[in-house]
């Protein structure tokens, strides 16, 4: 017996709304960042980036002589599409290559032992150079078969992912990230490289929860006892700068669910469009034998 409820939840995660929410409202030290709440992830993680101690030096290492290898070094050790000073405020910002290829070589002519765990969704893939010298064809042939080998394995996955969706009643809440819970990251770096004192970062991006505890407790904090409760958490922004490449990854993605669905349904389309195409050359074929038998019986 089969039921319609998966297609119903599916057909209802695809056609409900972006959930609205009530505009807060803009503190003061927000107006330092005008326009953030429209960066988009690369934007974001050029911005810690830029706030980067080790991509800081290395772009004032840079001297005249070279500049642009310089530059490009520094691109490929950062992934990023072009070289942009930390310094420099202005658009355009480069984008970050994702750069999630591995290898390993061995020239020697003895056999080089390589042991590798592959987690859920990679694939391995051996390539033998050493047939490609003599001519570019084998290596066009090998890299093809590649593409065909990991094209189908990514429609098992979507398969897979789809299949086990079946049986949810509910889609996965997902943790969005907030570009309040950014920003506020940017402000404790920024004040702490101007030297402002913990309390006071904290009297700012913790306005609201400081006045909270007070009305609590039923006294003002401190400065102490305001560093002693938000000091691990204001020291934890001081490390996002190096995780930059992981923000313009993973933040303001659409959710499983839904591009699992999406992928399905432009598949499904797609299979649809091919098969109308083959029918029409079939028939045209058809056609053309028809025409020309009769020619012939004449």
């Amino acid at each position: 017996m089969t039921t319609n409820k998966p297609k119903k939840l599916f057909e209802k995660i695809l056609s409900e709304p972006e959930r609205k929410r009530r505009p807060a409202k803009v503190r003061l030290w927000e107006k330092d960042y005008p326009d953030y709440k429209l960066w988009n992830s690369q934007r974001w993680a050029w911005e810690f980036l830029r706030r980067n101690e080790e991509f800081i030096s290395d772009c004032d290492l840079i001297n005249n002589r070279n500049r642009s290898k310089q530059e490009q070094v520094i691109c490929d050790k950062y992934g990023l599409s072009f070289f942009k000073n930390y310094d420099d405020k202005n658009a355009p910002y480069p984008e970050f290559i994702n750069k999630v290829i591995e290898a390993w070589e061995n020239e020697d002519k003895k056999d080089k032992k390589v042991e590798i765990n592959l987690k859920h969704g990679q694939m391995l893939i051996l390539f033998n150079v050493d047939q490609t010298l003599a001519t570019s064809f084998e290596l066009s042939a090998q890299i093809k078969s590649a593409r065909e080998a990991l094209e189908q394995y990514r429609d098992d996955l979507i398969f897979s992912s789809s299949k086990d969706l079946m049986d949810i009643e509910e889609p996965p809440k997902r943790r969005s990230s907030s570009p309040i819970h950014y920003v506020r990251h940017l402000k404790v770096i920024d004040s702490r490289n101007k030297g402002v004192p913990w309390a006071r970062i904290a009297k700012l991006v913790f306005f609201e929860k400081i006045k909270n505890d007070e009305k609590i407790k039923g006294h003002p904090l401190t400065n102490i006892e305001i560093t002693q409760k938000y000091y691990k958490t204001l020291v934890a922004s001081l490390e996002k700068p190096k995780d930059y490449r992981s923000i313009a990854i993973n933040t303001l993605k659409v959710g499983v669910v839904k591009s699992v669905l999406q992928n399905r349904i432009h598949k499904k389309e797609l299979n649809k469009k091919i098969e109308k195409l083959k029918k029409a050359k079939a028939e045209k074929a058809a056609s053309i034998n028809k025409e020309a038998a009769s020619v012939k019986a004449k």
